[in-house]
Parts: C-alpha cells; sequence; structure tokens
C-alpha cells in the first residue's frame, strides 16, 4: 500500500517490479493484507484518487510464481478500469446516489453530463435533461421512426452503432425485446 500512497494516479505500480521480495515479506501491506489470503505474495494496483481527503485504490492480489510475466496484462486491464472507476466515485462523492434513490427516479437524471440509455438497437429508452435538450436542439442527432436515435453525421453514426455492437457484445438483432440488457452512454 505504500507504493500506491506514493504514487501519482492513474498509474499502474506491479508490487514485485517495484519493491524488493524480502522487503514486501516484512511490509505490513503483506502481513495484514497478503498473507491471510494464502499464496498471494504478488500485488498489481492503480491509484484511482487521491484528494480532499479521499483515497480510492484498486488492487490485484496473486501468487507470483502463477502470474507468468502476467503483470503487463494487469496493468493494462487496470488502466482501462480506472477512469470509469474514477468516474463512478466522483458521481457517488457529489451526493447523487441519495438524491435519486429518495426521489425514486432514474440515476441517469442525477448525472450531470448528457447521457442517454439506449436499446441494443439504438432506441432511445431514457434521456436524462442535458440530454434531452440536445435532442430537442437537433444539432448532433435526433430521433427517428420508433425513437431510434439518428445521427445528422455519417461518421458519427458509424461510430456509435460500432460502440453499439462493441457494448451488447453481439446480442443478435432480430429480437424486438431488449429486456434487461441496456447501455449507457455519455455524450460529451
Amino acid at each position: 500500500m505504500p507504493l500506491l500512497l506514493r504514487s501519482s494516479t492513474m498509474t499502474t505500480i506491479c508490487a514485485e517490479h517495484e519493491l524488493p521480495y524480502a522487503e514486501l515479506l516484512k511490509s505490513e501491506f503483506y502481513q495484514d493484507w497478503l498473507r491471510p489470503i494464502g499464496e498471494a505474495d504478488g500485488s498489481s494496483g492503480i491509484k484511482l484518487l487521491d484528494s480532499g481527503g479521499r483515497f480510492g485504490a484498486l488492487t490485484f492480489s496473486y501468487d507470483v510464481r502463477r502470474a507468468d510475466g502476467n503483470c503487463p496484462d494487469i496493468a493494462h486491464m487496470l488502466q482501462a478500469l480506472a477512469p470509469r472507476i474514477e468516474r463512478s466515485l466522483n458521481i457517488s462523492r457529489l451526493g447523487v446516489g441519495a438524491s435519486w434513490r429518495a426521489e425514486s427516479s432514474a440515476l441517469v437524471h442525477a448525472i450531470a453530463d448528457s447521457a442517454l440509455i439506449v436499446s441494443w438497437d439504438g432506441r432511445l429508452l431514457e434521456a436524462n435533461m442535458p440530454a434531452s435538450d440536445l435532442i430537442e436542439s437537433g444539432g448532433a442527432f435526433g430521433l427517428g421512426a420508433a425513437d431510434r436515435i439518428r445521427w445528422k453525421d455519417a461518421r458519427m453514426a458509424a461510430r456509435f452503432q460500432a460502440a453499439l455492437r462493441a457494448a451488447c457484445l453481439g446480442r443478435p438483432s432480430r429480437r424486438t425485446d431488449c429486456g434487461s440488457r441496456r447501455w449507457l452512454a455519455t455524450l460529451r
């Protein structure tokens, strides 16, 4: 943990590369966290935030002998996850969680950025106020038949469709019912 405390935010740390093994075994982090797990003697992590009295980190602990040089893969995964987790923590910090639950409304309405919830086939299911204003302005996109999002720019439409396909992981396009699978897209 001291390594993460000293690191800059959004920088991945692989403990076994940064700290000699003998020193790791003497550390409070090893004694309090890794040793009780059992065979975990390695750890990779990323500091998500460290400001305003708040500290957040995401770490993975593992047996170094079985890791087989997976640190680069773990680092890549942590780098990809970190911004999304940080954004969630920041939304939570704003008190959004309590307010939207108290009002029994959807979380999407508590997000300050334009946000849409769309089905697998591009139908608008819900939009918060900033997104509704954006739709009404008709600048970048609007709604077509069956409330499907219709982009004015062909390149944006292609990028949106590609992102939607990736988010749905190849969901069959024949199905008309979107069920509970939804995709939250934050537009900036």
